[in-house]
């Protein structure tokens, strides 16, 4: 049975669609977190986006600061990574 096979087989079994831990459960907590990572997102860049536009100062500090958040996902990832790679021959 290839991966393919497996997948609409998994995706064809009706207790996947179904109860607590059925994936329209599971899609709708996906879009809670969603929703509230965008909300919480919003609330802290939307009043610094308009401070920093408004008055036309800070906006190396607020550059520097996007830059830091969008590096520090990939430095956690490598974290993450690196002790699975270390157990892999060359």
């Amino acid at each position: 049975m290839t991966f393919v096979e497996k997948t609409v087989a998994w995706l064809s079994d009706p207790a996947h669609w179904q109860g607590s831990e059925g994936i329209p459960t599971r899609i709708g907590e996906h879009l809670e977190l969603s929703v509230a990572a965008l909300l919480i997102a919003s609330a802290l860049a939307l009043p610094a986006g308009l401070l920093v536009g408004h008055a036309r100062r800070g906006g190396g500090l607020a550059v520097g600061m996007a830059t830091i958040g969008r590096a520090i996902p990939s430095f956690a990832l490598m974290g993450l990574i690196l002790p699975f790679t270390q157990a892999i021959d060359p």
